[in-house]
């Protein structure tokens, strides 16, 4: 009769524990491009050990105050892969000894638990390199932290599945999210045999993140969510609509009346700290970056906090480029345009367009409308491919400057961009842009021209003048269709309007013919076969281009263009033959 109730003791303090650490864990569904299904590296955690109960000696006879069992089920919980090489993470409570309190028949009971031994079992595809899970697999304790509630398991083996860490800072209220794991364990029977090697399905619960929870110290100590925690979930990760992971289930408040609960989770950034406090970052695609002072690239009215030891390396007054590779890491990209469409519109355009960055996206944006620098903008992310087929990400914002738009972006690899989300977020926040065009209803002639400086005094344009006193960047004309990148560049635009310039450039490719080079790019001349004009709309505004293709020695010809507002083209017109006029005395431009 006694051992019957401590059997059932040591059951009620098994998931008494886990209610009160409660945990939650989440599987997969819609995920962003290069995520993981989170079910598949969600493991199960088996503790093994042995459990004393202590009866209170005022309301139990001496004789029946001790009963002790040995190499039983004490605890199940849930936890996850983070390295390839079979670190987990879970929570302290799920792995450690403690002391618990009871009821044996209605009388107040301790439970001393000791462990003697964890399983980790995986999903049945969970196993390395995609192959089935063989286990059970005993896991040792390599770190862990009982006020944080954190616990650093570890497996023999290479190549587990892995889930990626997300950026708990990024979240913001009404977020949804899932959680993933192994409530209830196999069956709520403690005490039974072993009788399987892989971990039973993982239970998925969605919710939304509902707030942050503050310690004494200000630290955000923990995430909220209406996700669902039960018992067992412990340890298991809290996931984004990516597959990212934000927090680990930790505990739950016990349901009032007819609430549900509440559910609490270690955000993952503590975790971050904890992992590379322990010297355990290692495996982490990623380091944490914090954002420097506020940076002014020269010129380009514009004012944005940057991550430290990143900084613009355009030459361009509308462009910025913090210089890397998107497909290597996160890599800023700032444009500036004169656009009739509100910040909404374009950044739809952005990112469905593939005008400004040739991303492919996967799904919906995630974007909302909001102030930045006091003015109208948008912000938003976006996950898709690259044209070779590389995942990538983009967090974005769109800000109104009247006219005048700026079209700012983070782009880089999905686990990269989404490590460190709330820095971007934060980063692209902080953009504070002014006004660059001061328009004026004509285009003005300019008064003197001068050599362009900086190129090569053997580079085809060396001979090249352009309107005095106007801005000179080395960019350089619209690409045409069938025709090579350029080798050489040079444009001029008035410092009051980049919207009107002159552009030069050198194209080489075997054979080709100014005429051929000017029905490329637009309508050629009647009068003129190797000069063109044409019309294009980008972003809502119509702009007027009209260029010609000088034929020079070897395979290379010279390509000069003007480009401005589509009501300037006569203006335009007479600017661009008032250049050519200028560029006639040149002996390149007459080696016809």
């Amino acid at each position: 009769m006694f051992q019957h109730a401590a059997v059932r003791v040591f059951r009620l303090a098994a998931v008494a524990a886990c209610l009160v650490h409660g945990t939650t864990a989440m599987a997969s569904r819609g995920r962003g491009a290069g995520a993981v299904d989170s079910s598949r590296a969600t493991v199960f955690l088996r503790v093994i050990g042995d459990i004393e109960v202590v009866a209170d000696r005022e309301t139990t006879p001496i004789a029946r105050t001790r009963l002790q069992r040995t190499n039983v089920e004490i605890a199940t919980g849930s936890g996850f892969l983070f390295s390839s090489i079979g670190q987990i993470l879970t929570c302290h409570h799920v792995i450690s000894d403690g002391e618990r309190t009871g009821l044996v028949e209605g009388k107040k009971a301790k439970v001393l638990v000791r462990v003697r031994r964890i399983e980790a079992m995986l999903p049945a595809t969970g196993g390395p390199d995609g192959l089935p899970a063989s286990g059970p697999y005993e896991a040792t304790v390599v770190a862990s932290n009982p006020d944080l509630d954190i616990a650093v398991l570890s497996i023999s083996g290479a190549s587990f599945p892995t889930l990626d860490l997300g950026d708990s800072d990024a979240l913001e209220p009404g977020d949804e999210l899932e959680t993933v794991g192994y409530p209830f364990g196999q069956d709520v029977e403690i005490g039974r045999p072993m009788t399987v090697t892989t971990a039973p399905d993982a239970s998925v619960s969605h919710g939304d993140f509902s707030a942050y929870r503050i310690d004494t110290q200000g630290q955000r100590r923990f995430l909220q969510t209406s996700a669902a925690v039960n018992p067992g979930n412990s340890g298991g990760p809290v996931v984004d609509l990516d597959g990212y992971v934000v927090g680990i289930v930790s505990r739950r408040l016990a349901s009032v009346g007819n609430g549900t609960g509440i559910g609490f989770a270690v955000p993952i950034n503590l975790v971050k700290e904890f992992l590379e406090t322990n010297g355990l970052d290692g495996q982490l695609p990623a380091r944490r970056v914090a954002l420097g002072p506020v940076q002014a690239p020269e010129s380009k009215g514009l004012r944005v906090r940057l991550p430290w030891g990143v900084s613009d390396s355009s030459p361009l007054r509308t462009h910025v480029d913090t210089g890397s590779s998107p497909l290597v890491s996160p890599t800023l990209h700032v444009d500036r345009l004169v656009s009739p469409w509100d910040a909404i519109r374009l950044a739809d355009a952005l990112v469905t367009g593939q005008t400004l960055e040739p991303l492919a996206p996967e799904g919906a944006p995630s974007q909302r409308a909001r102030p930045i620098g006091g003015r109208r903008g948008v912000v938003g992310r976006v996950s898709g491919t690259w044209p070779d087929g590389t995942n990538v990400r983009m967090e974005y914002a769109v800000i109104e400057l009247g006219e005048e738009k700026i079209l700012a972006r983070y782009v880089g690899p999905p686990n990269l961009m989404a490590y460190n989300a709330s820095v971007f977020r934060a980063s692209l926040a902080s953009i504070e842009g002014e006004a660059l065009r001061r328009h004026a209803p004509t285009v003005p002639r300019p008064a003197a021209w001068a050599p362009a400086v900086g190129l090569d005094p053997s580079s085809l344009l060396a001979e090249v003048k352009i309107p005095a006193g106007w801005r000179q960047e080395p960019d350089g004309p619209l690409p045409c269709e069938g025709l090579p990148p350029v080798s050489d560049a040079v444009t001029a635009s008035p410092l009051a309007d980049f919207t009107r310039s002159v552009r030069a450039a050198v194209v080489r490719q075997s054979g080709l013919t100014a005429a051929r080079a000017a029905t490329a790019c637009g309508t050629p001349l009647d009068e003129e076969p190797d000069r063109y004009q044409r019309t294009i709309t980008s972003f809502g505004t119509r702009l007027f281009v009209e260029g010609k293709f000088v034929q020079v020695a070897g395979d290379a010809v010279l390509h000069y263009q003007v480009i401005g507002p589509a009501d300037q083209s006569a203006a335009l017109r007479d600017l661009f033959a008032l250049w050519l006029s200028r560029l006639a005395g040149s002996a390149r431009i007459s080696n016809r």
